[in-house]
């Protein structure tokens, strides 16, 4: 009986026995079960060779019939026929994404394309910009503020002092009346500060004026702060926190007594060098040293050629999100000026001593003529640190701030210094602590600390004795107000005053009381 063979295709990688007794032969039990058309194909098979092998019992050879194919090798087939329908569909999916991804990257070259021609766009513009010239009316900030306010003073009298000066102290006046012009360029600046008041009656100057030429350096903006600035006009020295810092921002309603007495109405005249790089700062001043509202009579005028060297170096930072602090330490160093005395001639006074109204010769005194003496320099300086620590955390703002001065013949405000008369330097110091806190978004209480010592080296006499006395003054000054928007604001501040200006019924230096409460309204544009 012959039997035939039939190959397989390659991909199935299996041999089958072909023929009748391969086909009647069991399958291997570990083979699949047959899905219900397969075993149909299967019975198929083998009816088919059921009448070659009833020939052979009848030893008649039958005719060879073509070859079968085993249940076996159709299943395979069947699943090589599926696996290849799997594979033509994942083969049109690859190329659906294929094309997608060419039409994906296609957009996104595109689109980079656009942006960067947008960016060329706007850095042209920039360009052209910062090339064209601006109306001049584009680069001026105009600003202005308005300081209304009532004060009682505790020391207050109906009366008029010797020459005729008012001294009823408890009014209604206007205190600043500030309006500000400022321009600022890539390498130029100006500042012009107007101001009107009515402390002494009506009065118009100049606070500020200055003009600058800076330099912010490679390819800075006009908004990045300047590494050098040269100044020349009138401006606040600089030297210290309090005198630096605006009137118009503070909350207190003057500067300590200190500052006011060594400063007494803030700007001099001169020029200025000052910049800012990275957190440090820095600014040296040449001025004449005869700052606005000095009582010696020559304000924002130098009677003599020396000149005065103010100079501040200090550091300012962002510590974290919530926390700012800041410092720095001032110098001074200058010549002060005493005017001399003029020359007198002989003369006789009377004194009327029996009241009697008639001129007796005892009466009559010889006033002898002298000769006036010269005007003298002397020197002063001063020397101070100050620090500032605020934190936006909590209620509101909190802030302290702490300065402290210490001087010789510096006082042109309060106590004048006049080394020349009294023939010995005058030592002076200053300190005042503060802090303030804001509650509410909107409201804000306060407390100052400020002592003044203007002659710690000064002695006085009692009971015929050489003995000290203490000219110190100490303030304290709490204070509540409220923001009303922006920098107007309303704030009320009563300064303890404590000092040895009076004398008592024994002739002991004693408190005189001359406290001061003061009620302030503040308008801002």
């Amino acid at each position: 009986m012959k039997t035939r063979c039939s190959k397989l295709p390659w991909s199935l990688v299996v041999l089958t026995f072909c023929g009748t007794a391969a086909a009647q032969a069991p399958l291997d039990p570990q083979q699949p079960a047959l899905s219900p058309p397969e075993k149909e194909t299967a019975a198929r098979a083998q009816t088919a060779e059921t009448p070659a092998a009833q020939g052979d019992t009848t030893d008649q050879e039958a005719p060879s019939a073509a070859p079968v194919e085993s249940a076996l090798t159709i299943q395979l087939r069947q699943q090589v026929d599926t696996q290849q329908m799997a594979l033509r569909e994942q083969d049109a999916v690859l190329q659906k994404l294929q094309k997608r991804m060419q039409k994906a990257e296609a957009a996104l070259k595109t689109q980079g394309e656009q942006l960067e021609q947008d960016r060329r766009r706007r850095r042209e513009q920039e360009r052209r910009q910062r090339a064209a010239p601006k109306p001049w009316y584009d680069s001026v900030r105009v600003s202005a503020y308005v300081q209304a306010q009532f004060e009682h003073h505790q020391d207050s009298e109906d009366q008029l002092a010797q020459g005729g000066a008012p001294l009823n102290l408890d009014r209604f006046l206007v205190r600043r009346a500030r309006l500000i012009l400022g321009s600022e360029h890539r390498f130029s600046a100006f500042d012009l500060e107007l101001d009107g008041n009515t402390v002494n009656g009506p009065s118009f100057g100049i606070q500020h004026a200055e003009a600058t030429v800076l330099w912010r350096g490679p390819g800075a903006e006009v908004d990045h702060a300047p590494l050098l600035a040269l100044t020349g006009g009138l401006f606040y020295p600089p030297f210290g926190r309090e005198l630096l810092a605006s009137s118009r921002k503070r909350w207190f309603m003057e500067r300590s007594l200190a500052s006011r007495a060594f400063f007494p109405s803030e700007p001099d005249v001169g020029v200025r060098l000052a910049g800012q790089l990275g957190f440090f700062n820095y600014g040296i001043a040449v001025v004449n040293g005869e700052p606005k509202g000095e009582s010696t009579g020559f304000a924002l005028r130098d009677p003599n050629s020396a000149k005065d060297i103010v100079g501040r170096f200090g550091v300012a930072a962002q510590v974290s999100d919530t926390v700012e602090a800041s410092g720095g330490v001032s110098l001074l160093d200058g010549r002060g000026f005493f005017k001399g005395t003029d020359n007198t001639k002989n003369a006789i006074s009377w004194s009327d001593k029996d009241e009697n109204g008639s001129v007796s010769t005892p009466e009559l005194n010889a006033n002898i003529g002298s000769t006036g003496r010269a005007s003298q320099n002397f020197k002063h300086w001063a020397l101070g640190a100050d620090a500032r620590v605020a934190v936006d955390a909590g209620p509101g703002r909190t802030e302290l701030a702490v300065e402290a001065v210490i001087a010789s013949n510096l006082d042109r405000g309060m106590f004048i210094a006049d080394p020349v008369s009294t023939h010995f330097a005058i030592r002076e110091f200053g300190v005042n602590a503060a802090i303030t806190q804001e509650f509410l978004r909107r409201g804000v209480v306060g407390f100052r600390y400020d002592y003044y010592d203007p002659q710690g080296d000064v002695f006085g006499l009692k009971n015929g004795a050489l003995v000290p006395v203490s000219q110190a003054v100490t303030t304290l000054s709490p204070l509540i107000g409220m923001r009303i928007a922006g920098e107007s604001r309303l704030v009320v501040q009563y300064d303890f005053i404590r000092d040895h200006m009076a004398i008592d019924t024994v002739g002991v230096p004693a408190d005189r009381s001359n406290d001061v409460l003061t009620v302030r309204m503040q308008g801002d544009l």
